[in-house]
């Protein structure tokens, strides 16, 4: 009996200094986080891609098309047509780098798996994964919500030549009637024809030429998203952000893993991305069962312009959509990535189930960081 005794007080003092460990080390990272010392942790590893696709011409024949780029460019005359001619880009074009993100070893110690969070984040058409803006808006969104992220480098890198010609027989000639993009590259297509549909076309040989490139990636994506299942962080604690084409590519990613795997992430967030078309048929969104919670910001583009493509994303079945947009045009702001929208970001994942419950806080959040953005901005000069 007395060897018992002994014993149990013996294990109860090893308890009492275990748990006074824990909570020393608890102590300690949250007094790096609220100081602001603890840092994120970064790695790059080498991708590549064996694609070498040929070019397009689906935009020739799109008269809407063409008097766009007449009024953005303010040509004297509208283009006979607008042909898009991609070719392999500068040495090292097949290759990049993936970032990859993670807190520090101290706070993954604090927090169990299943209270971390993962994100991949992509980028827009012709950027890269260390995009200033989306790379500082990651760090600042695990350091509110500790665990592990993923920036993906879209492949391959094209030159990629937009000839505007005022007869068929110009030649090309770059900065007068061609415009050369060196290392453009995307996740997927933008072909947007005139009408605007809601679902992409996808005989259209544009969306043929982008099909084994966006395969490609959304396999490169659905790896990253199993590496952080097998590190233990639940489905509902994976996001997936875009900015610009890759917000298209975000959704592309999470409505195609319900749809095939049912696997049910956390939810989709983009950041004003125009070519929703191209996330998924109607055959796939009708499949939605439980809905999908997606945040979709638009702000770069007055409502005018803005109009179609949201009425599309409104309307697809099987998404619990929060769609925060500006109303005027006034309220236009430059087409990036803003660290005043991250308040909205936070409150919109930390929203539990169908994120419906912070709906009002969320959008308050979205009016506020608006106001921050418009204020920041230089004054618009009038002539």
């Amino acid at each position: 009996q007395a060897i018992s005794s002994r014993s149990f007080f013996l294990n109860l003092g090893e308890n009492r200094m275990h748990l006074s460990s824990a909570m020393a080390r608890i102590f300690t990272a949250a007094s790096c986080i609220i100081t602001g010392m603890a840092d994120i942790v970064e790695h790059r590893f080498p991708v590549h891609t064996p694609l070498n696709p040929k070019g397009y011409t689906d935009r020739n024949a799109d008269a809407s098309y063409r008097q766009r780029f007449q009024k953005e460019l303010g040509l004297p005359y509208e283009p006979v047509f607008v042909d898009t001619i991609l070719s392999s880009g500068s040495e090292g074009w097949k290759d990049g780098e993936d970032i990859m993100l993670e807190s520090t070893a101290l706070e993954l110690s604090v927090f169990m798996p299943k209270q971390q969070h993962a994100f991949i984040f992509l980028h827009g058409a012709g950027m890269t994964s260390d995009f200033p803006t989306m790379l500082n808006f990651t760090r600042q969104l695990l350091k509110e919500l500790p665990g592990y992220a993923v920036l993906p480098q879209a492949l391959p890198k094209f030159n990629n030549t937009m000839f505007y010609p005022k007869t068929p027989q110009d030649p090309i000639l770059p900065g007068v009637n061609a415009a050369v993009v060196p290392g453009y590259c995307s996740w997927t297509s933008s072909y947007r024809p005139s009408p605007y549909s809601c679902y992409a076309d996808p005989s259209a040989s544009e969306n043929q030429f982008w099909l084994p490139i966006t395969h490609e990636h959304q396999k490169r994506f659905r790896g990253h998203v199993h590496m952080f299942l097998n590190k233990g962080i639940p489905p509902e604690n994976i996001f997936v952000l875009g900015f610009s084409v890759g917000a298209v590519a975000a959704q592309q990613l999470i409505v195609g893993l319900a749809v095939e795997e049912n696997l049910h992430l956390g939810g989709g967030i983009g950041f004003d991305g125009a070519d929703v078309d191209q996330i998924a048929s109607a055959a796939a969104f009708a499949q939605l069962s439980p809905y999908l919670p997606i945040l979709y910001f638009q702000y770069s583009e007055p409502p005018s312009m803005s109009e179609a493509w949201t009425s599309c994303l409104t309307s697809y079945s099987g998404l619990n959509l929060q769609l925060k947009k500006i109303n005027s045009e006034k309220d236009v702001i430059p087409h990036d990535i803003y660290l005043e929208l991250l308040e909205t970001t936070l409150l919109w994942i930390q929203a539990p189930g169908d994120k419906k419950a912070e709906a009002q806080q969320v959008e308050a959040a979205w009016q506020k960081g608006l106001e921050d953005i418009l204020a920041k901005l230089p004054p618009t000069i009038v002539i």
